[in-house]
């Protein structure tokens, strides 16, 4: 199983780096396996299953199809959940370094002064390290480093108590945004779903070939065209699985807005 992991994780690499290449074999092999299937089985003998064959064609076609939307449905819901994360850390934080100043201090300034490290270090090391598919582990301790000075904070007036309870719920909401912005980049597509497409896009493709047209080279380019369709589909699944991976990225601007803002100190 572990082997079969392997192997499955390396096809959506592969898919997700070299897109331009594998969709262009794909449809290079399919065409080409139009070709010899027809010489092989021959074409009167494909011509006879023309009736029966089209009934399955529209079932696996139609299932397929179905799948295939779904699963492309939840990655984009997956994608669409990784901005939202990214956009509520980044408040968080912000909320946390503005009611900082509000507490005892020195511990408020170097607690804002620890946000502006963890900012900055999303932004210049750990953003470029969730592309690899890993996490940050020196931005990780510095947030430990902010929840260990707020812990250490005694409150002395009421005031002070209440931006103190107001910080504590924003570093949970900026942990719980990490930890879930940290999953999906270490996210991958399930083994089940991968074999499901891939089998699924062979057997549509295979199905195909057993009708035949007059023109060979007509049924190539039209068997061309269902492949590229078909590749299409998986890229973006591809892409959309992994929203700090590839080319269609989840972007780091709420962190850099924030920056700008405690740089500027406005709101």
């Amino acid at each position: 199983m572990s082997e079969v992991t392997n192997s499955l994780n390396l096809v959506e690499h592969i898919v997700s780096s070299y897109s331009i290449h594998v969709i262009v074999a794909s449809i290079i092999l399919s065409c080409l396996g139009q070709i010899a299937f027809r010489k092989l089985i021959g074409p009167e003998r494909l011509t006879a299953c023309h009736e029966v064959g089209g009934y399955y064609f529209s079932v696996v076609g139609t299932f397929y199809a179905v799948l295939v939307g779904l699963i492309i449905f939840d990655a984009q819901a997956r994608f669409d959940d990784a901005k939202t994360d990214v956009e509520s850390e980044a408040s968080a934080l912000f909320m946390i370094h503005l009611h900082a100043a509000r507490l005892p201090q020195p511990q408020g300034a170097e607690i804002q002064s620890l946000i502006k490290t963890y900012a900055n270090r999303v932004i210049e090391t750990e953003w470029e390290t969730m592309k690899r598919g890993h996490r940050d582990h020196v931005a990780r301790g510095i947030l430990v480093d902010i929840s260990k000075k707020l812990d250490a904070i005694e409150p002395q007036t009421q005031g002070q108590e209440t931006v103190y309870d107001k910080v504590q719920d924003e570093l949970t909401m900026a942990w719980t945004m990490r930890r879930q912005r940290i999953n999906l980049v270490e996210y991958h597509l399930p083994d089940l779903e991968w074999e499901v497409l891939l089998i699924g896009g062979l057997v549509t493709v295979v199905f195909s070939y057993f009708f035949v047209l007059e023109s060979l080279w007509m049924q190539a380019a039209m068997t061309a065209l269902m492949s590229l369709v078909i590749a299409f589909n998986l890229y973006v699944v591809v892409e959309l699985s992994n929203p700090f991976l590839g080319r269609v990225l989840v972007a780091k601007t709420p962190f850099l807005v924030i920056t700008t803002q405690i740089a500027n100190e406005t709101i």
